[in-house]
């Protein structure tokens, strides 16, 4: 199997490497009361307004993200990224979320947890991939 790197983002269930409808620019540090989204498998597209940025998730400093107006995230959106739509700003790494309605082994919330990038990526000395052209990273 061939993996890319790649900047791009699946905005609206589109699954053709081609036809990515968002770009990662560049990375931030999330701020109270900014709007933030995610692109998850599960929930898709979903923005809500960041209300914690020092949320204590067993033993992790996460920032918290609630949506009033449906779910935030749901089981299965964990790994997706969390971003400024207006720049592309990679902001964090969807982790958890709030245990609000349950269907089976499905758990959706309104409230969603997020590991900072920033930190992560300072401690380990990553960098984001912004490029626009995809890079063979794995055959």
């Amino acid at each position: 199997m061939t993996r890319y790197a790649s900047n791009g983002l699946y905005l609206h269930d589109n699954k053709n490497p081609a036809d990515y409808d968002g770009r990662l620019k560049n990375e931030g540090k999330p701020v109270n009361g900014e709007v933030l989204c995610k692109s998850g498998k599960k929930t898709g597209y979903t923005c809500g307004k960041v209300t914690s940025t020092t949320v204590n998730t067993a033993g992790q400093i996460n920032y918290e993200v609630t949506k009033t107006d449906g779910w935030m995230a749901a089981t299965g959106d964990s790994g997706s990224a969390s971003f400024r739509s207006s720049n592309g700003y990679l902001i964090g790494i969807t982790s958890r979320v709030n245990r609000d309605y349950e269907i089976g082994l499905d758990v959706y919330g309104h409230k969603a947890y997020f590991t900072p990038y920033v930190p992560i990526a300072e401690r380990y000395g990553i960098s984001l991939y912004t490029s626009d052209t995809p890079t063979r990273i794995l055959n």
